[in-house]
């Protein structure tokens, strides 16, 4: 949780000022605020993909931030981006959806919206006056619960206030009879879509009708309420790559912090797209030991621009702070790493080992009682596609046991929830073969597991209970190596991704002889190359050696 120390004191002050003034309600209110304003932050939330920004949006709205007295409250969130890109955890913070609810109000709605508006400001109020009345008969001399009554009753108001206001702009196009009938024809398309679901069996999708209430808006009310949003917002999560969009170029106020997740991907080109938005400082969070930024050009990466500004500064010496407890994985499961890639510095939190387990870990097979499974499929073949790989008998082998498996489990537990699964693959084609062999399945089958299927450079910075990784290749490469497997980096992110287990699925024919022998081969070599690949099939051996305990 967060909460904005700063300004909170700073409003607190000014509202007891204006108490000790003789002013009372919406005045002091309103006349503290304008004081304090330009001390209120305002956060932007960026980094190189939509799941950068979506992680960290998706927490904050489970999280929350804290309000004056340390109680927590949903903050003032919104997510631009692009619909299809936007997770579906976020999305109800995304623009264009809260911009449409207000612009697909009927007039009915649009009236009760008012009132609600108009009631949560005076009921602010009289608490305002109530904890004013109390700091009065006090003598000027608040107790901290009085100062925390006038915060939390002031920020309340203006909550109503901002509304109102937000309101106030879609008034008139409310009350249009051409809005009135398209609403109507919405409503209608809607119910019949509804209808058809259900026959069907299927889900509805959410939130369609905000969508078509906010395209069916004139573009200059399009931007005026999304402005509105913007300009409330405490949070503003956006991709690296939107942060030159107009809206944010035209924003009443400048951007306090500037909050960077997986920094350790971004170039230092990307992070001057922030520059213009006048931000005042910056915290870049990542891990130089993960992916680095993919860049192409072979003049951008002998300029240095494949090293990060995070790493960059790092390497200078720069003040850092390492974020040294984890709460995501079993201790199992990051020992190995920890030793490899972090000097042996990973601790894993309490909590960790706190946190109730699903109902599908009880499953016979036991297998999730082991932090590490290697399954070993010899029959299996790679193929080319373009310049990457696929595994058919892999996909089938994966996606048929792990069918089996959840199905039996989530039976078992008397349809509890199912355990989140994520299927990480180490080239591309191979996420499309799997998802089409998922395809295959029936509804009741898929509907037991809770499965995602990335690469393991779009799995960085995501979780889940258990972690399948496929690796797919069954042949060496010309220089002997594997492939994605000879890069630290990939395979530290795929392993570190599960909470509860990590699944190996491979030749291992390929994989354990290349681990064997390049793990006795001489430990003098100067090449920073083998040296890595040494230490990524390292772990790779590793999982196989615990999958045997």
């Amino acid at each position: 949780m967060v909460t904005y120390d700063g300004h909170m004191k700073a409003l607190s002050s000014s509202l007891v000022s204006q108490v000790i003034s003789g002013n009372s309600g919406q005045a002091a209110i309103l006349q503290a605020y304008a004081a304090t304003r330009a001390m209120k932050p305002q956060i932007l939330l960026t980094g190189p993909s939509n799941s950068s920004v979506d992680e960290p949006a998706g927490r904050i709205l489970k999280e929350r931030f804290m309000d004056f007295d340390l109680h927590p409250y949903n903050p003032g969130i919104l997510r631009l981006g692009v619909e299809a890109s936007v997770d579906q955890g976020v999305l109800e913070v995304f623009a264009e959806f809260k911009a449409g609810a207000l612009l697909g109000l009927t007039p009915e709605q649009w009236a009760e919206c008012k009132a609600s508006a108009e009631r949560a400001s005076h009921q602010a109020v009289s608490r305002f006056d109530v904890a004013a009345d109390r700091v009065t008969r006090n003598r000027g001399r608040p107790r901290s619960e009085d100062k925390a009554d006038l915060v939390n009753s002031a920020e309340a108001f203006m909550r109503a206030k901002v509304k109102l206001a937000r309101l106030q702009l879609v008034r008139d196009y409310a009350h249009a009879p051409a809005t009135q009938r398209a609403a109507a024809e919405r409503e209608r398309a809607a119910d019949a879509a509804a209808a058809t679901a259900a026959t069907a069996g299927a889900a509805v999708p959410e939130r369609s009708r905000q969508m078509e209430a906010f395209h069916a808006a004139p573009r200059e009310l399009q931007e005026a309420v999304v402005k509105a949003l913007l300009d409330e917002a405490e949070v503003v999560a956006t991709t690296l790559g939107s942060c030159g969009r107009s809206e944010l170029a035209d924003l009443a106020r400048e951007f306090t912090l500037a909050i960077v997740d997986e920094a350790g991907q971004v170039t230092k080109t990307a992070l001057m797209q922030v520059l213009p938005l006048g931000v005042m400082r910056m915290l870049l969070i990542g891990d130089t030991k993960q992916l680095a930024p993919v860049v192409k050009s072979k003049a951008a990466r002998a300029a240095g621009l494949e090293v990060s500004l995070l790493e960059h500064l790092e390497a200078l010496g720069y003040p850092e702070v390492r974020l040294s407890v984890q709460y995501r994985s079993h201790a199992d499961i990051v020992a190995y790493p920890s030793r490899l890639c972090y000097d042996g510095r990973l601790v894993t939190a309490p909590s960790v080992d706190e946190r109730p387990v699903p109902a599908f870990a009880g499953h016979p097979s036991g297998l999730l009682a082991k932090a590490y499974s290697v399954f070993d499929i010899p029959s299996s073949h790679q193929a080319p596609r373009g310049k990457s790989l696929y595994n058919t008998g892999e996909a089938r082998f994966i996606v048929e046991g792990l069918a089996a498996s959840a199905a039996a489990a989530h039976s078992a537990s008397g349809n509890a929830a199912p355990l989140e699964i994520m299927i990480i693959s180490m080239y591309k084609p191979q996420v499309g073969v799997i998802l089409r062999e998922l395809d295959k399945l029936p509804a009741e089958t898929r509907a037991a597991a809770n499965v995602r299927v990335l690469t393991v450079d779009a799995s960085q910075g995501k979780q889940a209970d258990l972690v399948i990784i496929a690796t797919t290749r069954t042949e060496a490469t010309r220089a002997g190596g594997v492939g994605f497997l000879d890069s630290e980096r990939r395979l530290l992110v795929a392993l570190t991704r599960g909470r509860l287990a990590v699944w190996v699925v491979g030749r291992m024919a390929t994989l354990g002889r290349d681990q064997l022998s390049s793990s006795s081969s001489s430990s003098s070599s100067s090449s920073s190359s083998s040296s890595s690949r040494r230490a990524s099939q390292c772990i790779v051996l590793h999982c196989m050696r615990l999958s045997a305990t």
